[in-house]
């Protein structure tokens, strides 16, 4: 929506497509996106993204839907037909994680340490007796709640 929409313009995207209402690939031209980071790894997104990549560019998957449960893409959940001079990278986070999971993880650590990663914290709360009004606003209702539409993660700290 509308909302989420001004959130990710805010963090310095350029192009903002809704999903609900657009194709994301069918909207992008070719060789025009550096990275693609996707979260959810449904079958054949890779394939559609492979035309919108430009040479250098890299697809980052963390799959953990249809495709994993249904083995019938691969390699695994990525691209059958890769694009020359694009880098796919797997953290798998599927019942075979075992086999990725200490490259992944370091590769994951190299980048936040190098500033790469960060978390939005949508709400930061103080202290433990504020741990029933962190969870309210979670919820999305209660004291101290709000709509389910919040960004980012919450985060409980000490005083």
């Amino acid at each position: 929506g509308e909302e989420e929409i001004a959130f990710v313009k805010g963090l310095g995207a350029t192009f903002v497509v809704d999903y609900k209402k657009a194709d994301l690939f069918e909207s992008l031209p070719d060789d025009s996106v550096d990275v693609v980071y996707d979260n959810y790894g449904e079958e054949g997104t890779a394939d559609k993204a492979m035309r919108t990549l430009r040479a250098g560019g890299v697809y980052l998957l963390l799959p953990h839907s249809g495709c994993y449960a249904k083995k019938t893409q691969g390699p695994p959940c990525l691209s059958g037909n890769p694009k020359p001079g694009v880098r796919q990278i797997n953290y798998n986070t599927a019942p075979d994680f075992k086999q990725y999971s200490a490259q992944g993880l370091q590769e994951l650590t190299q980048m936040f340490e190098a500033g790469k990663l960060t978390a939005q914290i949508a709400k930061t709360f103080r202290g433990l007796n504020s741990a029933a009004a962190a969870f309210n606003f979670s919820a999305g209702g209660g004291a101290g709640g709000v709509s389910d539409n919040h960004f980012g993660k919450i985060a409980l700290v000490p005083n």
